[in-house]
């Protein structure tokens, strides 16, 4: 049975009441995205509101909206946000209506971050809130860019993580709406592993792409000295 909750050291993440508990994903893209000067951040499908808190905790100065469309999960964030020391919004909403009323009202960000489902063609799961969670279904990336290029500033920033095999796909339709691929990180799972995940910035500007490397272990529970940097602020010794 999996932990209701999981320990960092400065918040807790209760997750009894989402479909998609802490995960190496979401860690990472909260470890990776970079919003150095950034004022407004949205966090679109926040589930525990891990990527949220992690944000928040690396640039405490930043405003967070932590975007939720299932009541149960967006309740459980929401506690989560009030048990940690920070402030963070929350909206339960979908994103692609609240990315319209956002564009209505003129609200914008300068950054995004998206842990998005991304199960397109894979046998459904029995329960609905984890397939909701899951799968591409409530959030199809089209229309997860179709939001972001309804809120992101001028020269704001878009990170996302995704399975290496939804890289090109997910590059094409952001170029077509005019969203630029400016950072990537490969991430392997093991040193002289293959790449599993790609954690990827976008902005509305083409520049040279920059690409990383991350090796989470060099073998089984032992990990790499990159990877233990990137966790010292977060993880428990």
């Amino acid at each position: 049975m999996p932990n209701t909750y999981f320990q960092f050291k400065k918040f807790r993440i209760n997750q009894s009441r989402c479909a998609m508990k802490v995960g190496t994903d979401g860690v990472l893209l909260g470890l990776l995205c970079n919003f150095e000067g950034c004022r407004r951040i949205a966090d679109v499908g926040t589930g525990t509101g891990l990527v949220a808190l992690m944000v928040k905790q690396r640039y405490p100065d930043v405003a967070v909206t932590a975007v939720e469309i299932d009541t149960d999960a967006y309740t459980q964030a929401q506690e989560n946000f009030s048990d940690s020391p920070w402030s963070i919004n929350g909206v339960n909403a979908g994103w692609q209506e609240y990315a319209e009323a956002c564009k209505l009202q003129n609200i914008s960000f300068d950054g995004i971050v998206c842990n998005p489902p991304y199960f397109v063609n894979s046998l459904k799961n029995p329960s609905a809130i984890r397939t909701l969670a899951r799968h591409t279904d409530s959030l199809p990336f089209s229309e997860l860019i179709d939001g972001v290029c309804k809120t992101l500033t001028a020269d704001g920033r878009f990170y996302v993580i995704l399975p290496i095999e939804s890289k090109a796909d997910f590059v094409r339709m952001a170029e077509y709406r005019g969203l630029y691929l400016s950072d990537i990180h490969y991430i392997h799972p093991v040193v002289d592993g293959a790449v599993k995940r790609v954690v990827m910035c976008f902005t509305r500007h083409r520049v040279t792409e920059k690409e990383n490397h991350l090796y989470i272990e060099q073998s089984r529970h032992l990990y790499t000295d990159d990877f233990k940097r990137l966790t010292k602020d977060f993880y428990l010794d």
